[in-house]
């Protein structure tokens, strides 16, 4: 999983949302996938400006999978 987008490109989402752009053209402008544009929207439009946040908890791999890379690489 990829690292968080950070809060200053989270609000410019929601300014060109508001401004009646598509997720698409977001993306594109801000060099995000289309996914991370509508989540991060739809988060906003569910939670306010409190919302826009990163959730790191479910930010990069964890757990088991990361160990056995890690152990892997050490070969």
């Amino acid at each position: 999983m990829p690292s968080a987008v950070a809060v200053p490109i989270r609000q410019r989402m929601i300014e060109l949302r508001q401004q009646g752009k598509s997720y698409r053209a977001i993306a594109e402008a801000l060099g995000q996938s289309r996914h991370s544009v509508r989540q991060i929207c739809r988060r906003w439009s569910q939670g306010g400006d409190s919302a826009l946040t990163p959730d790191y908890q479910h930010c990069g791999h964890g757990g088991i999978r990361s160990e056995r890379l890690i152990w892997r690489a050490a070969i």
